[in-house]
């Protein structure tokens, strides 16, 4: 159920069958001063979730907006990533692999994930980057030319990691006989799309599976953004007024 701002009122989360009203650490304040939660909060049917170190939409725009900039986040580590891996489920039976950028992971990345991930006992995804970029350069569905990814390698690796039809991230490989026989993948989903890579033919004893999906690319949700620019902000003027800005 999608709704447009509102006061969140204790008749509303009943209304809706809730238990409770959710929300980050940064205040939602309509323009009379009243507190979006306010009353949820009154009632104790208000959870105040943590927001993820480093990384936020706001500092995602940002870095859209202000590609000169040197991007800041929360330092990933090895060891970090690891933790994220060792709480998914061990990779038994035959696995399904799919490979992209998955850069600003949006509505289409997840229900594209959700659904492969039915093709096998557990998914594999293969996460490109720009520095190790296994298509040929002439294809211009895949080339990375002129790419520029807004979230840095381990941002995608956990953002990946923490989806429920996610079993395991790779990254910095080549798709191989060696590659599928070492996983035990069975399939490969193949999508002709710039978000998607491209994979090649020569793969004895692998079922391909070639899917289409809409055509929206991350370059187009970068381009409403850029196309929304002052609104967006104008908002964050009065947030910073308001003190209510995350760091970027």
């Amino acid at each position: 159920m999608c709704r447009k701002y509102a006061e969140i009122t204790p008749q509303l989360l009943d209304e809706y069958q809730c238990d409770v009203a959710c929300h980050g650490h940064d205040a939602v304040i309509f323009p009379n001063g009243i507190g979006m939660y306010d009353k949820a909060k009154e009632a104790n049917r208000f959870i105040e979730l943590r927001r993820s170190e480093g990384v936020s939409t706001t500092i995602l725009i940002h870095r859209i907006l202000h590609p000169e900039l040197p991007k800041r986040s929360f330092p990933i580590t090895s060891t970090r990533i690891q933790e994220f891996r060792l709480l998914k489920k061990q990779l038994v039976g035959t696995g399904v692999f799919i490979g992209g950028y998955f850069d600003l992971l949006h509505g289409v990345h997840s229900e594209l994930l959700e659904q492969v991930r039915k093709f096998g006992d557990f998914l594999i995804v293969g996460l490109k980057s720009l520095t190790h970029d296994n298509v040929h350069e002439e294809d211009d569905v895949s080339s990375s030319k002129n790419k520029i990814l807004v979230q840095s390698e381990g941002e995608r690796i956990l953002t990946l990691l923490s989806m429920k039809a996610v079993d395991d991230v790779i990254w910095e490989y080549e798709v191989t006989q060696e590659m599928c026989q070492i996983f035990n993948i069975k399939t490969i989903i193949r999508i002709q799309h710039p978000d998607y890579e491209v994979i090649p033919e020569t793969l004895d004893s692998i079922k391909i599976i070639d899917l289409k999906i809409p055509d929206i690319t991350t370059k187009d949700i970068i381009d409403r953004i850029l196309e929304h620019r002052l609104s967006y902000e104008e908002r964050n003027s009065r947030r910073t007024s308001e003190g209510t800005l995350p760091m970027i």
